[in-house]
């Protein structure tokens, strides 16, 4: 092929990029674990570029590449060019004419010059360098190097980033040093100097502070590495944007001005060959390159990092996982903590916290200076071999895509580095995990570290069975193929082999049910896991698991693509999933799915779903998740396009992105970009989204983040479990904008969750209930202000209005009045039959606040569970607001639970929220023929267990409903849905209708409704047995799933008669599926007609949707029209969708008809079960009918016989044609009248009004509008009225119809329209809504209340009074009794009372706190009484009295009290409370209580209205004289009341009745966590005894109980209950003997335990959390409940307080819980007088005379008299002169006496130094010398200090110095002695060391023989030329000439027995030696001893006188001889052989 050349190469790549632009860059891969939003717009970049990676959307996007980067092979052609580096022939080409103009030869490559970015933007505004704040240096260990002594020292770190704040001699951070910084360089500007790299970003800035900050000086935040030096290079600037011939100048500089480690927190996505160049010779040359992974939460390359020269670094979380945001795969080498992080900013002491890789790489730049700093010759090769080895894993075993090589490990680097690793840990054995993994933990002492590690398989043993067996060689694991079992499994043994994962499928079933369980080896074995490969791809379409399997393995996004259990089965459909399951594992179900539908559903049980686990899953189209769910991992939906419905009931917790491109958040960014959504987006129960008001387009971007609006407040809605990550991050929102502009956030007390940190950077005002969950969160964040909104009280019952009734006429004005009706009613005492119940004013029963929020503990009981209402309920027009019901698992809900026929509610508004099962109604569940009239519903109502049966008025009757309307929204979801089961209806007015005599008239329904089920209508879900709908509207949309209609959905008749007559339908009528009308969903049986309807909203379903009837099968649509657009896949009728029946009769269409097959004008499909002829007559239609398909038709599309259509018409172009006998009329034969007389008498047109036939009455009167008329003879005419009768056909003239525009405001008080063609103008006051808390009032300000006018929107606000703060403490037996009389009138409603001491009121009879009659009058205390642990003892004994005890009535909080004492009554005593509305927790009863005649009870005697006790205990006798009940705890407990955790542990009796151990009677009392160890007994023979309670009834259960108490009497005597259904008992135990059953009515046996059983850890753990074992002793060793065990056993310290003078001694015992008490008293001691003396005056101070006090306590006796000061004596200070450095002083004064300054002495200044020049003196080769320097000559001081300067060295050249002149001593000057002599060192060694200077000046002579004298000579030099003492000379021929050097060497050898000489006169000193006389000297100069045994040389025998000398030579290496036989001793002895001999002795020495 061709080879390209440059230009073509060039051309190609901009085409690339130009292309790539246009992919959303920075998207997130399917199934990664976070996806940071796509900030950059792919419009916006024409040419190719690298963009800023950043989580801040509101960040600057980079501009795109402006010019070219060259490089060049010739720089000749380089003129013009911009030079980036010579050496490398890098160039710059400004455009492309300097590209052309460059021959192609010249060129090596050519790029584009792309833009780098920042990778990140430091989030603003946030300061927390507080302590903690940087989590990551102990992620990182950083603080374990810092004790190592690591601090980076001697490093230097290029950063290239966007500058450094404040070093060009402003004011820098206080954080950094400037003294740190070197050589800073702007690149872009190609200059050096502080003042070129100012950051006006602060990114640079950022990344520096991690780096290096000062350290240890408690300011800010601690760098890594604080010791390094740091080299700042600006790249960036604040526009975000760098090219790449920038970067490469800047790491060219960095590289050549000594950077050890360059950091690079920049990135893009574009190869650059230029800059991987530059990248790879920085490495080449020793420095360590690391760089930002990047953040666009993908796979993607981000470059520089993705270079293979270059250490990539991903970014983690706080808890170590990969951020959502980073970038995985190959950018990534190792990773650090970046998501959260603090460091320093551009500003003096400014400090942000941030997320991204740029933050993370520069902690792997510090761990680089670390390594260079203990190992400076450190390359990139060995630091990543350190990062290899160092790292702590966190992915896969080894390298992984996401992790690379793990996490930074500062300590481990240290460790490896300075060689102190190799004993850190002590690994034990390798153990396998149970999965795919085997582990092994570090066995030191206090050590957690372990080892994980992938299992390594053998190759597989083949099994008798026929499976092969793999064993780990590691961990010897064991794992089995099982191809010989059915099904074909691959599984592994796991739980020490005891269970079986199954790890892999390999058969070919496509419908697989997985087994229970395996037989191995004999023995069956659970399979309870399944491994993240088993389902792998597979191609299995039908999938059960069984209930065993409890776990599946997480999946993960490997290397190699996504791994999950489930993933990518293309073919599943049915998934049926186990029952044991708590979460759906990571990527579980990713990319699975068939093209049809999946089909599963999570089972209960569930508590998260996984990361990713239904990804790209496109076949699930609704999901409904149990109430268990409470987590939704990232991603889990993402790409899921196709759901459309998911339930999340219990879900609090949503991660980022979990529903990202899928229909739910499409829906609303649709919606976002139509102006039509702004605000929050739920998610089920979770606020998931923040839509901003739409930005729209800029810059090329399809859209810009969306900025929140400023002073921004938010209300989440009831309900709200959690608010996301997401929330206010999201791609769709500015988040900075949310930061500035969110001001107020009110939520819920349903909030249960908030991500940490999500409201960082926020000054926020949060409003929420008090003690919630919001309330505890905010109070952690010092940048939220938590404000309370206050919890109203629950009302209790009043009767007064009862006893004031006229004429059986009642009147009720509060909400105690409205409780007191259900009273009366629930109990039998009254159902008001014939009788009336007016309401005075409107009545709030505080369940539901203006914001919309319910409080639980206001919860209305619907009326009518027990006892029904029969009378009439006149609300006057008044309203009963805050209505709040949530009974979800239980039916017919409503106000009223169920009425009976007599009854009547009229006139009367209900507001409010009510949640139930089925039977749900605003006004009443399920009536019987009662009837409701002109009643109004405002609110929600949500319901669906099995049926629905929900109507926002009444969900389930048989009676009339008229005139009633509907305003909120309906939600019915039902637990399962089959189109066989024709479950569900419900409706805005009613639910099911039941009944010929069921009629509902006159109706409107504004409720939005939404249903999963069968048969939802406007009005009406279903109506039965003939009965009718006339009159009646709907405006609210209707969706639901079959069987929809905008008045009724089912239509079913059984015989003739009933209707829908004269209704209107305005609202979106939608069926998921089939059957969808405007009027009717379908009809089915019997003889009905749909008559004067008319519908104008949409209508849309799969099969069968029109505008009256989507499918009929049995009536006639009659005088009905459609305006609405019709939408089917099959199936789209005008009138009717599908016709199976009787046809329409005089109906017309004039909307637009859509369907893929068959539509048509009238009916899109008419079959032959009901005749042909004449089924369409008299109809027509205008609507445009169209179908993909083309089966569409003007008026039917699918018949049988042409004379279906009867007199019908359609809207043709031209006239009369004809299409399958349907007739066309063209426009104007429709607006002419023509089509009109055609029609028939059933319709009439007013020419010039009318555009289209309509219809008229037999009056002619038209429905709809006024009609056309006809003469006779059939001619249409416009009337001519005469006399107010029109002269041609007699019709009188109508009164003129006025045609009213909009409602506009007046003012403050009304609003008015006016008619455009008589100018009458038409006024009415505003109307205005129940209002909206826009601020909710405090104790500290007043609130605001808004309010809008519901006709023309007008608007008005009201103040709401602060709240009042009620407290009152009481300390004393009058405070109490004090209290007690006021309380008799007043019921202290929003006070609390405080209990400040024990108080004995045994001595006086106690009146009660509150007032009790009978149970209609009263006075319940309705405050909070705390009695703060304290204990009241009372005496209330009196025999007539009911309602007696220490309170007699309670309707509030009654707390932490103890009662003593005793409590006698009548009836309703108890201990605590008497009759109780309210809440009793904490209190103990003392007392002993006794009751004469009924009910009595150790806490309380009665409970009833929501009454709840909880944690209170009975330790008194309680005892029950009379019938009925008694109760340890309580005596009788009515429905809606809670009993829990609390005990009776004293004796309970009773004469007669119902008797238990903690309750006497209970019905509907829901009992959990209490028991019973006191003796209980019934003296009579009948009756019930229960150890728990004696008779317990009703739809509540008793869970978590026991009894160990004896149990004696009675009839039926059960040890946990006498009377009761045992499916109530749950987890509810008692001693085995106290009685034979559990419950003795059902003869039930129930759970028997042992005492042993009882006393046990397990039987407490059995009992729940409520529990715990009796550690304590404190119940003979049963189980406690948690609240009774102490903290601990007191341990008393002593602390003896002495007697003083006057008090008492005492000892203190106190324990360290704060308990304490005083004793042993010691009398007071008096005063011991003790003299003060006298103390004289001084200059200054008063004397004293003498005085007295006690010695004892300090007393003054005698009064001390003040002597007056004596005043000062001066003396003079002498004046000092000044010297050079000291100052001196001027004179002054002093006081002789006191010594203080009464002149004070001023400073002279010093008089400086008078300077002296020292001079310089220049360095010698062989000395330093100095700089100049001075001194002063006064003091002598050093004032510049002389510098050294350091010595030249010498220059030799041809061995002397050129400098000095001096000689080489490695210079070898002898031409004879060349270089290979053997002799040559010798020589060099004796000219060295003086030992010979050679014969001549370049000769030295070796072959010359050596004469006697020079051989001791050379001897004497060798030895040092020691000093000879003076000696005779024996020696006529040795004289001294000369330095007497030769004379001393010989005497010096004869004295040291080296010669002897010739003779005895004679040393012959010029005679030529032999071998043997050199060998001899040497020999004799060593003082060695002999060599035994004698040379191998032949010539030297034994006995000469060299012949020891010799072999010591040979010996010892000295000489080898002349042969290896001959030694040649005669031989003369050369210079060379001498010089020689004597360096090899001299070698020998050392």
């Amino acid at each position: 092929m061709k080879q390209r050349t440059w230009k073509a190469l060039l051309a190609i790549a901009l085409v690339l990029v130009l292309t790539l632009s246009l992919v959303p860059l920075g998207a997130a891969a399917p199934g990664a674990a976070s996806a940071a939003p796509d900030t950059t717009d792919p419009q916006a970049a024409p040419e190719a570029e690298l963009r800023a990676q950043t989580e801040d959307v509101n960040q600057t996007a980079p501009a795109p590449a402006e010019g070219y980067i060259v490089k060049l092979r010739d720089a000749r052609f380089a003129d013009g060019l911009t030079c980036i580096s010579a050496d490398d022939g890098l160039y710059r080409a400004a455009d492309a004419a300097q590209l052309d103009a460059l021959p192609e030869a010249a060129v090596d490559y050519c790029e584009p010059d792309y833009k780098l970015s920042l990778l990140d933007d430091p989030a603003a505004n946030d300061t927390l360098y507080t302590s903690g704040a940087q989590w990551n240096l102990d992620n990182l260990k950083v603080p374990a190097a810092w004790a190592k002594g690591q601090f980076g020292s001697g490093v230097t770190v290029a950063v290239l980033d966007t500058g450094l704040y404040g070093i060009a001699g402003g004011e820098h951070h206080e954080d950094i040093d400037p003294a740190k910084v070197v050589k800073p360089y702007n690149a872009r500007r190609g200059e050096a100097g502080a003042e070129t790299v100012t950051d006006d970003h602060g990114h640079g800035t950022f990344v520096a502070g991690m780096i290096f900050a000062n350290t240890n000086n408690e300011l800010g935040i601690a760098g890594v590495m604080p010791n390094v030096r740091l080299m700042p290079i600006k790249v960036l600037t604040k526009a975000n944007d760098a090219a790449v011939s920038d970067v490469v100048r800047a790491i060219n500089y960095a590289v050549e001005n000594g950077a050890d480690v360059i950091n690079m927190s920049l990135g893009s996505n574009d190869f650059s060959q230029t800059l991987k160049d530059a990248c790879d010779a920085a490495v080449e040359k020793g420095v360590i390159v690391v760089a930002a992974a990047g953040n666009d939460g993908n796979s993607t390359p981000c470059y520089p990092a993705a270079y293979d020269s270059v250490v990539g670094v991903g970014s983690l979380t706080k808890d170590n996982l990969l951020a959502a945001s980073s970038q995985y795969g190959e950018s990534v080498y190792v990773t650090a903590p970046g998501a959260g992080v603090v460091s320093t900013t551009n500003a003096a002491n400014g400090y942000k916290r941030s997320s991204g890789t740029s933050f993370a790489a520069p902690e792997a730049a510090a761990l680089a200076a670390m390594a260079r700093s203990i190992d400076p010759t450190l390359d990139q090769d060995g630091f990543k071999k350190l990062l290899r080895d160092t790292c702590t894993d966190l992915g896969e075993a080894g390298h992984d895509s996401l992790y690379g090589y793990g996490m930074l490990n500062f300590e481990a680097a240290a460790n490896k580095l300075l060689g102190t690793d190799t004993d850190e840990h002590h690994y034990g054995a390798w153990k396998s995990d149970g999965g795919s993994t085997h582990s092994r933990a570090c066995t030191d002492d206090g050590c957690s570290a372990k080892q994980t590690e992938l299992h390594t398989w053998n190759a597989g043993e083949k099994q008798p069975d026929g499976n092969t067996q793999y064993t780990c060689t590691v961990c010897a694991a064991e794992r089995i193929s099982a191809d010989a079992i059915s099904g074909a499994w691959e599984y592994q043994l796991i739980k020490n082999d005891t269970e079986v994962m199954l790890t892999k499928y390999i058969g070919d079933q496509s419908i697989l049910v997985v087994p229970s369980s395996i037989e191995i080896a004999g023995k069956k074995l659970p399979v309870t896991a399944l491994g993240n490969k088993t389902f792998l791809g597979s191609k299995l379409f039908w999938l059960e698991l069984p209930d065993t399997i409890t776990y599946v393995e997480d999946g993960r996004y490997a290397y190699s693509g996504v791994i999950g259990a489930c993933a990518f089965c293309k073919e599943l459909t049915v998934v049926k999933l186990s029952a044991g399951l708590e979460k759906i594992a990571d990527y579980m179900f990713y990319g699975s799915g068939s093209n049809y539908r999946l089909e599963l559903t999570v089972p209960d049980g569930v508590k998260e779903i996984g990361l990713s686990a239904f990804s790209l899953c496109n076949s699930i189209l609704e999901l409904k998740l149990p109430a268990s769910v409470e987590k939704i991992g990232n991603s889990a939906f993402y790409q899921a396009r196709r759901l459309k419905t998911l339930d999340l009931p219990g879900v609090k917790t949503i991660e980022a992105d979990a529903f990202t491109e899928t229909i739910f958040e499409e829906t609303y960014e649709n919606l976002w970009k139509a102006g039509e959504f702004t605000g929050i987006v739920y998610a089920g129960n979770v606020a998931y989204l923040y839509f901003g008001p739409y930005a729209g387009a800029s810059g090329g971007r399809e859209y810009d983040p969306a900025k929140m609006p400023e002073n921004t407040s938010i209300t989440l809605r009831d309900g709200t479990l959690g608010i996301s990550e997401f929330c206010f991050t999201s791609h769709y929102v500015n988040r900075d904008s949310c930061k500035r502009n969110l001001k107020t956030i009110t939520v819920p007390n349903s909030l249960a969750y908030i991500p940490d940190g999500l409201f960082d950077g926020y000054a926020l005002d949060m409003y929420g209930f008090e003690t919630s969950y919001a309330e505890h969160y905010a109070k952690a964040y010092d940048n939220i202000t938590f404000h309370p909104i206050m919890l109203p009280e629950k009302p209790s019952e009043t009767y007064d209005w009862y006893d004031k009734a006229q004429g059986g006429v009642y009147e009720l004005a509060t909400a105690g009045d409205l409780w007191g009706l259900a009273d009366l009613v629930e109990t039998g005492e009254d159902s008001f039959a014939g009788k009336t119940v007016r309401l005075k004013n409107d009545i709030d029963l505080g369940g539901v606040t203006a914001l919309g929020y319910t409080i639980k503990a206001n919860e209305w009981f619907p009326l009518g569970i027990y006892g029904k209402f029969a009378g009439t309920l006149d609300g006057q027009g008044h309203s009963i607001k805050g209505l709040y019901i949530d009974q979800r698992s239980k039916n017919e809900i409503g106000l009223f639970a169920a009425l009976e026929r007599t009854a009547c509610v009229q006139n009367l508004t209900v507001e409010g929220v009510i949640r139930g099962g089925d039977y749900v109604g605003g006004i009443v569940g399920k009536d019987a023929n009662a009837r409701i009239e002109n009643c109004t519903f405002r609110g929600e109502i949500t319901a669906g267990i099995d049926y629905g049966y929900a109507g926002g008025i009444a969900g389930y009757g048989s009676g009339t409903i008229t005139g009633c309307k509907t305003y909120g929204a309906l939600n019915v979801r039902l637990d399962y849905v089959s189109d066989s089961l024709l479950n569900g209806a419900s409706g805005g007015i009613i639910g099911y209708m039941t009944l010929p005599s069921t009629v509902v008239s006159g109706c409107e329904n504004n409720m939005t409704l939404t249903s999963n089920a069968m048969s939802l209508g406007g009005i009406a879900g279903q109506s039965m047995m003939r009965a009718s709908i006339q009159g009646c509207t709907n405006n609210g949309s209707v969706n639901g799933y079959r069987q929809v209609g905008g008045i009724l959905g089912r239509l079913v008749v059984a015989g003739s008669g009933g209707a829908v007559t004269d209704c209107a339908n305005h609202g979106a009528v939608t069926a998921a599926s089939e059957d969808a009308g405007g009027i009717v969903g379908v009809t089915s049986g019997g003889d009905m007609r749909i008559t004067g309807c008319k519908n104008t909203g949409s209508v849309q379903a799969k099969l069968n949707a029109a505008g009256i009837l989507g499918h009929n099968s049995g009536v006639i649509v009659e005088r009905c029209c459609n305006l609405g657009s019709i939408r089917a896949t099959s199936f789209a009728g005008g009138i009717i969708g599908k016709d199976s029946s009787n046809g329409a009769l005089n109906c017309y269409n004039l909307g637009s008809i859509r369907a893929d097959n068959w539509a048509g004008g009238i009916s899109a499909y008419l079959d032959n079960a009901h005749g042909v002829e004449g089924r369409m007559t008299n109809c027509y239609n205008m609507g445009e009918v169209s179908s993909a398909s083309g089966k569409a038709a003007p008026l039917g599309s699918v018949y049988q016989d042409a004379n279906v259509f009867q007199n019908c018409y359609y809207l043709s172009a031209e006239e009369n044609t004809s299409v399958e006998n349907h007739t066309g009329l063209t426009k104007t034969a429709f607006t002419s009248g023509e089509a009109a007389y055609k029609l028939g008498d059933a319709f009439g047109q007013k020419i010039g009004t009318d555009l289209n036939p309509v219809f008229r009455t037999a009056d002619n009167r038209v429905l709809f509008g006024e009609g056309m008329y006809y003469n006779e003879g059939g001619a249409p005419h416009e009337h001519h009225y005469v006399n107010g009768v029109c002269d041609i056909c007699g019709a009188p003239q109508p009164e003129h119809e006025h045609r009213f525009g909009a409602w506009t405001s007046d003012g403050a008080d009304s609003h008015s329209r006016t008619c455009p063609d008589c100018g009458e103008r038409e006024t009415q006051p505003h109307a205005w809504d129940a209002g909206t808390v826009t601020r909710p009032a405090t104790e500290e300000a007043d609130g605001e209340m808004t309010y809008t006018c519901t006709v023309c929107a007008a608007v008005k606000t009201e103040a709401i009074p602060k709240l009042e703060r009620k407290e009152r403490s009481i300390g004393t037996l009058a405070e109490l009794q004090a209290f007690a009389a006021e309380s008799k009138d007043n019921d202290f409603q929003g006070y609390t009372i405080t209990l400040t001491a024990d108080i004995d009121a045994s001595g006086v009879k106690w009146e009660p706190i509150g007032r009790f009659v009978k149970t209609s009058d009263y006075t319940a205390f309705a405050g909070t009484f705390d009695g703060c642990g304290h204990t009241v003892t009372i005496c209330a004994d009196d025999a007539g009295a009911s309602g007696l005890g220490f309170i007699a009535a309670n309707s509030g909080t009654v707390k932490n009290l103890t009662v003593a004492g005793s409590v006698s009554g009548k009836s309703y005593v108890g201990g605590v409370v008497g009759y109780n509305l309210g809440t009793i927790t904490g209190c103990t009863n003392k007392a002993d209580v006794r009751a004469a005649a009924m009910t009595v009870g150790g806490i309380s005697a009665y409970l009833k209205g929501g009454a709840k006790v909880t944690q209170c205990a009975n330790l008194g006798a309680v005892t029950g004289l009379g019938t009925m009940y008694t109760g340890g705890v309580v005596g009788q407990a009515i429905a809606g009341t809670f009993l829990s955790e609390s005990y009776n542990a004293g004796t309970v009796t009773a004469a007669k009745g119902y008797i238990g151990g903690v309750a006497g009677y209970t019905m509907g009392c829901a009992t959990s966590d209490c028991y019973n160890v006191g003796a209980v007994s019934l003296q009579a023979e009948k009756g019930s005894v229960g150890g728990v309670t004696g008779w317990f009834t009703g739809t509540v259960e008793l869970t978590n109980c026991y009894n160990a108490g004896t149990l004696t009497g009675g009839q039926n005597r059960g040890a946990l209950a006498g009377t009761a259904a045992e499916t109530q008992i749950k987890n509810s135990h008692y001693l085995a003997d106290t009685a034979e059953y559990a419950v003795a009515s059902k003869k039930f046996t129930g759970s028997q335990k042992t005492a042993d059983e009882m006393r046990s850890e397990s039987f407490a753990a059995l009992l729940g959390e409520a529990f715990a074992p009796d550690t304590h002793g404190l119940n003979g060793g049963y189980p406690v409940l948690v609240w009774q065990k102490p903290a601990h056993e007191h341990t008393y310290t002593e602390v003896v307080t002495a007697p003083t003078c006057t008090e008492k001694g005492y000892t203190t015992h106190t324990c360290a819980c704060g308990d304490s008490y005083v004793d042993t008293y010691v009398d007071a001691l008096g005063h011991k007088a003790v003299i003060d003396p006298a103390k004289a005056a001084t200059c200054t101070e008063t004397g004293l005379t003498e005085g007295k006090h006690c010695e004892t306590c300090g007393k003054v006796l005698v009064k001390q008299e003040i002597i007056p000061a004596l005043g000062h004596k001066e003396v003079i200070d002498p004046a000092k002169a000044a010297t050079c450095t000291e100052t001196g002083l001027t004179e002054g004064k002093h006081c002789e006496t006191c010594g203080e300054v009464l002149v004070e002495q001023e400073t002279i200044p010093a008089l400086g130094h008078k300077e002296v020049i020292d001079p310089a003196r220049a360095a010698t080769c062989t000395e330093t010398g100095l700089t100049e320097g001075k001194h002063c000559e006064t003091c002598g001081k050093v004032l510049v200090k002389q510098e050294v300067i350091p010595m030249l060295a010498h220059n030799f050249v041809d061995g002397q110095c050129t400098v000095c002149g001096a000689k080489d001593p490695n210079h070898n000057p002898f031409k004879d002695v060349a270089k290979n002599a053997y002799y040559y060192d010798a020589v060099q060694w004796a000219v060295r060391g003086g030992i010979t200077v050679g014969t001549s000046a370049d000769t030295f002579s070796p072959d010359q023989g050596c004469t006697r004298a020079q051989i001791v000579t050379f001897l004497y030099r060798a030895a040092g030329s020691p000093k000879v003492e003076q000696v005779d000379n024996p020696f006529h021929d040795v004289v001294r000439t000369g330095d007497g050097e030769f004379y001393d060497a010989i005497l010096w050898a004869v004295k040291n027995g080296i010669t002897a000489g010739t003779s005895a006169t004679t040393f012959s000193p010029d005679m030529i030696c032999t071998r043997a006389h050199i060998v001899t000297f040497l020999y004799n100069a060593s003082g060695a001893t002999p060599v035994q045994g004698a040379t191998a040389f032949t010539d030297v025998p034994q006995d000469a006188w060299y012949a020891e000398a010799v072999a010591w030579a040979a010996a010892n290496g000295i000489t080898a001889g002349t042969s290896a036989t001959t030694f040649s001793p005669d031989q003369t002895c050369t210079r060379a052989q001498a010089v020689t001999f004597l360096y090899r002795a001299n070698q020998l020495e050392k």
